[in-house]
């Protein structure tokens, strides 16, 4: 971030401080609001730089470990050879209920076909986050983000979110836009195999 401020020549660097931050903590209380929406864009959208923040193909899976909700490990290097999906959902929002119920769908046919790998991250307390895995009976791993720290690692945009990496780099992601257009993503996903592979960031 230090290093994208310092570029832009001919900008109040100030402002364009400002507009970074309210992004940064946009993306983290977004879970919080009522619709589970960050804040929207000032008028005219965010300058280049800042939505360039968002990741791009290619872009290699971010290095973590953490904990699942049972207390399991989790280490992203496990997944450096297999196709996995992460999604980013929120309790908060009816939304995130819909892509995840659509995700489980796909999840017992073309994703566990394809040996897709799920991972659920909820935006919620560990207590909180049990109670609607449970509730939705949520198959692939799931593990609570309360902070919204693993949601900043993936420069989140809103909630709900979700990443589709082939052996450890990003090949697409989308925003929630019905069954119908993530089954479509889905199909492109599976289809392409590797192509997510070509273009790896250093």
């Amino acid at each position: 971030i230090s290093f994208l401020l310092l570029s832009m020549k001919g900008h109040d660097l100030r402002n364009q401080q400002a507009t970074l931050n309210a992004m940064l903590n946009g993306i983290s209380a977004g879970a919080a609001l009522s619709d589970g929406m960050a804040p929207p864009a000032p008028e005219g959208g965010y300058p280049l730089t800042v939505r360039q923040l968002l990741l791009e193909p290619g872009t290699k899976l971010p290095s973590l470990k953490m904990k699942d909700l049972a207390g399991n490990d989790i280490d992203a290097s496990s997944y450096k050879d297999k196709k996995l999906l992460v999604a980013f959902i929120s309790p908060e929002n009816v939304r995130s209920r819909d892509m995840a119920q659509a995700i489980e769908a796909a999840s017992a046919g073309p994703l566990k076909q394809n040996s897709v790998s799920l991972i659920y991250v909820i935006s919620s307390t560990p207590e909180k986050a049990r109670e609607y895995s449970n509730e939705l009976a949520l198959k692939g791993v799931s593990a609570a983000d309360p902070a919204g720290i693993l949601g900043k690692m993936f420069m989140v945009p809103y909630n709900p979110y979700l990443f589709l990496f082939d052996k450890g780099v990003l090949a697409s992601q989308l925003k929630w836009e019905g069954e119908g257009a993530l089954r479509e993503q889905f199909s492109q996903f599976l289809r392409a195999g590797n192509r997510g592979a070509r273009g790896v960031k250093k």
